[in-house]
């Protein structure tokens, strides 16, 4: 099945985000949990309870944190698109004619297990945005883009677009490669 054109999100990260999950709430509330138990303070009871709440918390937490996806720190907002003249980005066209040299990186997809990280107990799936698309124009402008991926198979739709790519001699060999090795989503 071939079209005439592979659509996909951009997405525009922001560096200025906290990264600040709720694996590390929950770690938090341990601590202090723990440290309420070690603390010579006689409160009786209550401090019994607090330990049970927090403890309580904790659990509900990671409970809450085992099947979710990575945090999306940034915003998907525009338009990439292959097609058989070019590349088109929120409307602007980049002629083949006028593109140098065109990079692609598939990484991930949207629901790809990605684990938890370190010291974390939760299943993280991916947002599927660490796909990158980089090109250069023969006036020496460069240009970079992550775009997201929606599903495991959805960089076929891109395929028949890098082979005209690579024939125009636009895309090393290497990036070609890189872009069909995706096989290891498997």
């Amino acid at each position: 099945m071939t079209t005439d054109r592979a659509l996909y999100k951009i997405y525009i990260p922001n560096e200025k985000a906290i990264k600040f999950d709720r694996t590390w709430l929950a770690i938090i509330v341990g601590i202090c949990a723990f440290l309420l138990q070690l603390l010579p303070i006689e409160f009786g009871a209550t401090t019994s309870k607090i330990f049970i709440i927090c403890i309580f918390v904790f659990y509900i937490t990671q409970l809450a944190t085992r099947w979710t996806y990575k945090p999306l720190y940034g915003e998907l907002k525009g338009e990439l698109e292959f097609n058989l003249d070019g590349i088109i980005v929120d409307g602007y066209k980049f002629n083949l004619d006028d593109i140098a040299n065109i990079e692609v990186n598939i990484l991930e997809y949207y629901g790809k297990y990605v684990g938890g990280g370190r010291y974390s107990l939760s299943r993280i799936f991916s947002q599927g945005v660490k796909n990158q698309l980089s090109f250069s124009t023969v006036t020496n402008e460069f240009y970079y883009f992550n775009f997201r991926l929606e599903n495991k198979n959805d960089y076929k739709k891109m395929e028949p677009f890098l082979d005209k790519y690579f024939n125009e001699k636009k895309m090393s060999f290497r990036s070609k490669y890189n872009a069909e090795r995706t096989e290891i989503f498997s």
